[in-house]
């Protein structure tokens, strides 16, 4: 894998349909049958979408997998599903899932099961488990994306730091080690909210610390240091001007900060 085409990006605030492993539904909860609907609207149910013939194999894994909902939810009114979101856009949310049909009606793959069929079946809870994989342009940078476990990340870096060119720690907590992510330089960006009503921000304050004094001992001065380690804490302030009322939730508007994306991607 070439180190200069791959980036994760790692964010414990849920988005919605991107590139996301789900895992645990039980695949009968909105059960529905199987319809060939063309074009997903507004108005359409979250069953509809579901059990699209497009989606067979995979779709009740579109929507979040932990939690029960009515299948008769329109699109329109799908608030009560994702918990952690302050802003769902209807419109965004209809051409998303319209963009994932088209991709597989195109004979694009789009979702991918991370066992195999053996352990699945030794398993089954595994099979509700996944990548879904959206295209870009080849040879540019990607992005692995991973609602509800950003601590893996740290393990992920700890194991295989190597692989990657920056990593950015949203809302999140550092559980794993430290001495290949500095053997590696690996720029690494931690973003939370002082007073983050799930983690708090002593973890990531802990982490950066010590991070920083293993730079120091391997000789690296506080400008070299600075430019591949970044602790941004932000108060209550930042998440009230921008309408979260969870500091928590609000650490996902982090993608909105043009400097910090433009600091991630010119690592």
């Amino acid at each position: 894998m070439m180190k200069n085409i791959l980036w994760i990006v790692i964010l414990v605030i849920a988005i919605g349909l991107f590139g996301y492993f789900y895992m645990n539904r039980d695949s009968d909860s909105t059960s529905g049958e199987v319809n060939n609907i063309l074009s997903f609207t507004k108005s359409s149910t979250v069953s509809e979408v579901m059990n699209n013939k497009s989606f067979e194999g995979f779709g009740n894994l579109i929507f979040p997998v932990d939690r029960d909902f009515d299948g008769n939810t329109r699109l329109d009114d799908i608030d009560d599903i994702y918990v952690w979101y302050n802003y769902i856009n209807d419109d965004k949310m209809v051409e998303i899932v319209n963009y994932m049909k088209d991709e597989v009606d195109a004979g694009n793959q789009i979702f991918y099961h991370i066992y195999s069929e053996d352990e699945m079946k030794a398993d089954p809870e595994k099979r509700n488990t996944g990548i879904f994989y959206f295209r870009g342009e080849p040879g540019n940078k990607m992005a692995i994306l991973n609602a509800g476990g950003g601590e893996t990340l740290s393990l992920v870096l700890d194991n295989n730091a190597d692989l990657y060119d920056g990593a950015l720690m949203v809302s999140s907590s550092w559980d794993g080690g430290y001495e290949n992510v500095v053997n590696s330089r690996l720029p690494l960006y931690f973003f939370i909210g002082e007073d983050d009503d799930y983690y708090g921000s002593g973890n990531f304050k802990e982490t950066y610390q010590k991070l920083h004094d293993l730079y120091i001992d391997e000789g690296l001065s506080d400008d070299e240091i600075d430019n591949i380690l970044v602790l941004d804490v932000r108060d209550a302030n930042y998440f009230e001007e921008h309408g979260f009322s969870s500091q928590h939730a609000g650490g996902g508007n982090v993608a909105h900060e043009e400097d910090i994306m433009k600091w991630l991607l010119t690592r």
